[in-house]
């Protein structure tokens, strides 16, 4: 049996619960009490068998049932504790009808299946058990959660060897999960250029799958919120206004030429003229914005 050699190559015991997520079958009764029994062994495997697995079961259509047997089994808590540790954290507001680590897997399985999502969805609050505080009430509160779940996903990530590029787009993908950005064009801008468009989109796949998880009672006005906030991100798009600091008329080179040294100077007052041509985008040209800059240049 393919069991009886989980002491000797323990990543088997993961491969059994990504195949099953693929097929769609039940573990069977007597391979999870084998799992259950060897799960301490898991630390022998190497790092990147681990990611393998873990991917293959975060990106499968059954990634719910894959993560709580994860969990049952006891591997769980040897491969990434800190999201083991989540399903023994309670939440007791009106907005949650799971445990932090029930709400976490439900919001996995909730996203599209594309890997950057996945991964954040997995990470967005394992903070959580950080940050947990009961009021007067009896309401639990979990306050800076999300800079502790970046935090903690940060380490994660560099344990098992991510590349730079998606261990930003993770993080910036928690570090923004609960943010509520305002319902407007300019808004939705600010949002973009602090952003850009792949992480917004991924951004709003991540928030639906983050309200999909919650009391079903509270979903469908943030899905409306969300909604509208994709139609906001479409009038921008088409409407070809400047929404990025490369759509300004000018940019640093031009403030270099103007005997502009310091690097903070030059980003702040980059910032400034974008706030300037984000509440009027009339105001982008190349003349205007060099006055302008010439003024800020004199003014600091």
């Amino acid at each position: 049996m393919v069991y009886d050699n989980f002491c000797e190559n323990p990543i088997l015991m993961m491969e059994q619960i990504s195949s099953c997520c693929e097929s769609g079958e039940a573990l069977s009764e007597d391979v999870f009490n084998a799992i259950s029994l060897n799960a301490s062994n898991i630390k022998y495997a190497s790092k990147d068998a681990i990611r393998r697995e873990l991917e293959k079961i975060i990106m499968s259509p059954n990634a719910l049932p894959g993560l709580m047997t994860l969990y049952e089994c006891g591997l769980l808590k040897f491969i990434l504790p800190q999201l083991d540790r989540c399903f023994y954290e309670p939440q007791r507001n009106k907005y949650h009808i799971y445990n932090v680590g029930e709400h976490i897997v439900h919001a996995v399985e909730a996203t599209p299946q594309i890997l950057t999502v996945r991964w954040a969805a997995l990470f967005h609050d394992i903070g959580k058990p950080v940050c947990s505080s009961c009021d007067s009430s009896g309401i639990i509160h979990f306050y800076g959660h999300h800079l502790e779940s970046v935090k903690i996903a940060n380490d994660i990530c560099h344990r098992f060897a991510f590349d730079a590029e998606l261990i930003k787009d993770i993080c910036t993908l928690v570090e923004y999960h609960d943010v509520h950005f305002e319902h407007s064009i300019k808004g939705v801008k600010r949002a973009l250029a602090r952003l850009g468009e792949s992480t917004f989109s991924m951004l709003m796949m991540l928030q639906e799958a983050d309200a999909k998880a919650k009391s079903p009672k509270y979903f469908e006005e943030k899905r409306a919120g969300i909604e509208a906030l994709k139609r906001l991100y479409k009038r921008v798009v088409e409407s070809g206004e400047p929404y990025r600091y490369s759509d300004l008329a000018i940019g640093k080179r031009d403030l270099i030429k103007m005997k502009y040294r310091a690097e903070r100077q030059m980003r702040d007052v980059m910032r400034m003229l974008f706030e300037e041509v984000i509440d009027n985008p009339s105001l982008n040209n190349r003349e205007y914005l060099l006055k302008r800059a010439q003024y800020y240049k004199n003014r600091c």
